[in-house]
């Protein structure tokens, strides 16, 4: 499909945001490497360019207005850490920690990625994105964790999945109207939402099923990611009705921290077999797993066979 001259005008607009947002993050590196060389306060922030391009898009509703706040968060929160690690730099008795950096380095890799999705998405007119939640689709969640496993591999970038299921979500779907089960859909993914930083991901893989990337995460990040969700939706109060009584709406979770070598695809299956064995607790509002990755899986397959043989 050949490209309208709107969209031609935008996707060329890209390329002098990521060139200037480039030399920002050179500079931004030279003032925390080589403070005594600057002036604590002579950096002006970030190009113009990205708002400038942001306002244009925003006037032709080109893309969806959720994509566009992600972005413009993702853009504010990398402006707002450059400023502190600057700002550190600057104080002698302040020393930045490598997370830090690697935060800082993380979320500006994450808008450049963004950018370049969009830039990808006026060139094919495909979005990424579920229609239904606002989410990242199914398919961007395969595509993109290809990504994640060869920054894993390469440059020891960890990250975190987890999978997160509506208890009984065929029964709610069925006993539901349209409009009830859309209320109870757009709320659990406010919640998810919620819970996610702006340089992470979150998909829906499935009718009544998210998968969470929290990139540059451990187990324990995935899990207290985790607890914020159950947090969040306790507090929400969300309530399904069947037969003129009420229920609760409750999740499980599931939280796996990939491996090299990984597949990605397996892991997650593996996940949603671990769940369909457990069942909520009458008395518990959500399950929390802690999954294995299928190297692990192997690894303790062989200890076992190695324990068995030596019986």
């Amino acid at each position: 499909m050949a490209l309208t001259y709107e969209i031609d005008t935008k996707l060329k607009a890209l390329a002098p945001v990521l060139d200037e947002h480039a030399d920002w993050y050179a500079q931004v590196l030279r003032r925390v490497y080589y403070p005594e060389e600057y002036t604590p306060n002579d950096f002006a922030g970030s190009p113009e360019t990205f708002q400038s391009w942001v306002k244009d898009v925003e006037k032709e509703n080109i893309f969806e207005k959720a994509t566009l706040d992600t972005l413009k968060k993702t853009h504010q929160d990398m402006v707002e850490m450059a400023t502190e690690q600057i700002r550190n730099a600057n104080a002698s008795d302040i020393k930045i920690s490598v997370k830090a950096f690697d935060n800082f380095s993380t979320i500006y890799e994450n808008f450049v990625l963004m950018l370049r999705r969009l830039e990808k998405d006026l060139a094919q007119s495909d979005s990424g994105l579920d229609v239904a939640t606002g989410l990242r689709s199914k398919k961007a969640l395969w595509h993109d964790m290809e990504r994640e496993m060869e920054r894993l591999s390469r440059r020891g970038k960890p990250f975190v999945l987890a999978l997160v299921q509506i208890v009984d979500h065929e029964k709610i779907k069925q006993s539901q109207t349209d409009d009830r089960y859309k209320e109870i859909l757009d709320e659990v993914v406010k919640l998810i939402k919620k819970c996610v930083r702006s340089f992470d991901d979150a998909y829906r893989s499935d009718d009544g099923e998210f998968v969470m990337c929290l990139k540059q995460s451990e187990q324990a990040g995935g899990s207290a990611a985790i607890a914020r969700l159950l947090r969040f939706l306790e507090e929400a109060e969300l309530f399904y009705e069947i037969d003129g009584k009420q229920h609760e709406v409750d999740l499980t979770c599931c939280v796996a921290e990939p491996m090299p070598g990984d597949e990605i695809s397996e892991l997650i299956v593996n996940m949603r077999n671990d769940l369909g064995r457990y069942e909520v607790d009458a008395d518990t509002s959500a399950l929390e797993y802690i999954e294995k990755s299928p190297l692990q899986r192997l690894v303790e397959s062989m200890d076992e066979e190695d324990e068995s043989a030596a019986l």
